[in-house]
């Protein structure tokens, strides 16, 4: 009686798993998650390090799964399950610098080192399927913003005004 009972029991929770959505929550071998504040090399996007990548996965507002970075600029958070098998997800994908932050909501603070995209319309695996990973999804990487000085205005702009200003002295000597 306990053999067929534990039976029943295993092949309902496996039903259960068999039934869910899944995706595999990684980038490995697609986009990477970047950085654009290597001052070598202006206007060239690096990995962000290893050591300094964190990244979460949303479902709304529930976080599904979050972890460190594997390699440089990828992450690896495994396959996610979503309990309604067969239909579409929006996800929202978070990644941020723990320098700057030990949490998302700490980076976006401080206007510094994060950055997020959100996927519309991630086909959700069944059991016979295999899961769909991020980059079919349509994931496309992430650029970290660094912007050090949120409001100061561009070099550019600096430079309009001393013409502008310049223009105004030269009227007026002319005057």
């Amino acid at each position: 009686m306990k053999r067929t009972l534990f039976t029943l029991m295993l092949m309902a929770s496996s039903a259960y798993v068999f039934a869910d959505g899944t995706f595999s929550a990684k980038n490995l071998g697609g986009f990477a998650v970047t950085d654009f504040a290597t001052p070598y090399y202006p206007g060239e996007f690096q990995p962000l390090p290893k050591s300094l990548g964190r990244v979460e996965i949303l479902d709304g507002t529930t976080v599904l799964a979050a972890g460190n970075f594997v390699k440089d600029g990828f992450f690896a958070l495994g396959t996610i399950y979503d309990p309604t098998p067969g239909t579409t997800a929006t996800l929202t994908i978070r990644a941020w610098d723990v320098s700057v932050g030990s949490t998302y909501a700490a980076a976006v603070a401080t206007r510094f080192g994060y950055g997020s995209v959100v996927l519309v319309g991630v086909p959700l695996a069944t059991g016979t399927t295999p899961p769909s990973d991020l980059t079919a999804a349509g994931f496309r990487g992430i650029v970290i913003s660094r912007d050090i000085c949120p409001d100061c205005p561009e070099p550019g702009v600096w430079a309009m005004g001393v013409i502008g200003i310049g223009g105004l002295v030269v009227v007026g000597r002319r005057r």
